[in-house]
């Protein structure tokens, strides 16, 4: 990272989008009724950027892509947990 700090601004506002954007998708999917209304879409949102993105660097620092791919599995067996099913 630079001692300026340019880096570290550049991630936080890329981080910041991205949840955005992940929270405005699972508020669309609530209003659709594909998401149950429990869900609070900015929490689950932090949570699943922060775990990719902490997936990411894990998998960049051991060199080993299964890292991401548990990662990417697991977040698809939680967000399973927040999906509204049919009766």
């Amino acid at each position: 990272m630079r001692r300026d700090g340019k880096r570290s601004g550049e991630w936080t506002e890329g981080a910041r989008r991205r949840v955005g954007q992940v929270t405005a998708a699972l508020r669309e999917a609530q209003a659709r009724g594909e998401v149950v209304t429990s869900c609070e879409p900015e929490v689950v949102a932090h949570f699943l950027v922060a775990s990719l993105e902490g997936a990411v660097l894990v998998s960049k620092l051991t060199r080993d892509p299964t890292v991401m791919e548990q990662c990417v599995n697991e977040l698809g067996r939680y967000l399973a947990l927040y999906e509204a099913r049919s009766c």
